[in-house]
């Protein structure tokens, strides 16, 4: 998803932002990968849950 679109989804009027997050902020992979862990978990309710992300954005 480029700038725009992130920004489009965001609901920003400028990709201003986005674009600073994406290009300074700090980020803690672990904390990352455990917080999205704990969100999907929360929306798919099963620990055997498998996510899959790809450049395609279809549901696997």
């Amino acid at each position: 998803m480029a700038g725009w679109q992130l920004t489009e989804h965001a609901r920003e009027l400028r990709p201003d932002g986005m674009q600073r997050l994406l290009a300074s902020a700090v980020w803690d992979a672990d904390l990352v990968r455990d917080d999205l862990r704990e969100y999907i978990l929360e929306k798919i309710g099963t620990a055997q849950a498998i996510l899959v992300i790809d450049e395609t954005s279809f549901p696997k």
